[in-house]
C-alpha cells in the first residue's frame, strides 16, 4: 500500500534496557500474531453470493471440471465427494465446511509463520491528539515510558526486508470470505492466498479503533533493523524517574535526535508536547 505523504507513523515504548536499544541501534520487533493479545484476532465467516444452493453448486463446478485433469489429489476427490452428495444443499454444505476449514488451517499456519509490527498512525484527516491519553496508559507504562514518531515513507524505505504496510479496518463484523470467489482466485487466475488470508490480519472489532493502527507485515519474525534517519522526534513520558529522563535526553543528544516531554494538561482531559 501506498503511504500517504502526510502519514506519521508512532510507536509506544515502557522504559527499559531493550526499548533504549531498539532506538540506539535502531530495529523494529516483528511479533508473530498467534502471540497478540486480541483473543478475536484473525477470526473470520464464510459466505456465498448465491441465494440457492442450486446456484452455489452450479458455479463450483464450472470452476472445478476444466481443471479436473490437472488437478491435485485432494482437488479430485473433493470433486468426486461433491459428486456424491445426495442434492446441492448437501453439497454445498459440504464444500463450505471443508473449504472452510481449510482456510482456519492456513489461515492459522501464517500466524505461527508471519512476522507483525503494529505501529499508529496519524494523518491531517486524523489527528492523535485525541488518543493520546489511551496509548500512554496502555503501551507507556502510564506516562513513564517514551514515544518514537517515525517519517513513515522514510520508515518502510529503510527496513532491511521486504515489508507490506496496511491500516487495520474497524468493524463491528468479523470478516467475511466469499468462498466461491476464493476457489475462483485461487485455481483460475492463482492468485496469491497470501493475500487472501491477510485480509483477516487486517480487521479487528470497532473498540479497538482509538489506535488507528498500522501493520507491517513480513515473512519473518524477530529483529528488523532500519535507517535512524527514519526517527522524527523522541517523547519522553512526564512520569518517568528524573534519571531515566536525563539518560533519554543524554541518548537522544548522542544520536541528534530531538526529545520532547509530554505534560498533563490540568485544565482537561489532554497531554501537551513541551521540549524537555
Amino acid at each position: 500500500m501506498t503511504i500517504n505523504s502526510d502519514t506519521k507513523f508512532y510507536k509506544y515504548y515502557a522504559f527499559n534496557t531493550n526499548n533504549l536499544e531498539a532506538i540506539t541501534h535502531p530495529y523494529l520487533w516483528f511479533s508473530k500474531p498467534s502471540d497478540f493479545n486480541d483473543p478475536f484476532e484473525g477470526i473470520f465467516d464464510y459466505h456465498t453470493n448465491y441465494e440457492k444452493p442450486e446456484e452455489t453448486l452450479k458455479a463450483i463446478q464450472s470452476i472445478l471440471r476444466p481443471l479436473e485433469s490437472q488437478a491435485s489429489s485432494t482437488t479430485k476427490q473433493i470433486i468426486e465427494i461433491i459428486a456424491q452428495q445426495s442434492g446441492a444443499a448437501q453439497a454445498v454444505s459440504f464444500f463450505c465446511s471443508n473449504t472452510a476449514q481449510n482456510i482456519f488451517t492456513y489461515a492459522s499456519s501464517i500466524h505461527k509463520q508471519k512476522g507483525i509490527c503494529c505501529l499508529f498512525s496519524e494523518t491531517e484527516k486524523h489527528p492523535l491528539s485525541e488518543k493520546q491519553i489511551l496509548m500512554w496508559s496502555h503501551y507507556a507504562q502510564g506516562l513513564k515510558g517514551f514515544r518514537v514518531e517515525f517519517h513513515a515513507e522514510k520508515l518502510i524505505e529503510s527496513i532491511d526486508r521486504k515489508v507490506q504496510a496496511h491500516p487495520i479496518n474497524y468493524s463491528h463484523q468479523p470478516p467475511t470470505i466469499d468462498i466461491v470467489k476464493l476457489l475462483h482466485e485461487q485455481l483460475t487466475i492463482n492468485a496469491p492466498p497470501t493475500e487472501q488470508y491477510l485480509k483477516l490480519l487486517m480487521t479487528k472489532h470497532i473498540s479497538w479503533k482509538y489506535e488507528s493502527e498500522f501493520r507491517l507485515f513480513s515473512e519473518l519474525d524477530g529483529q528488523a533493523t532500519y535507517s535512524p534517519s527514519a526517527i522524527k522526534e523522541v517523547v519522553v513520558g512526564e512520569k518517568m524517574p528524573e534519571n531515566s529522563k536525563k539518560l533519554m535526553k543524554k541518548i537522544m543528544r548522542e544520536q541528534s535526535l530531538p526529545v520532547r516531554l509530554a505534560r498533563i494538561n490540568k485544565r482537561n482531559y489532554e497531554f501537551e508536547i513541551v521540549d524537555l
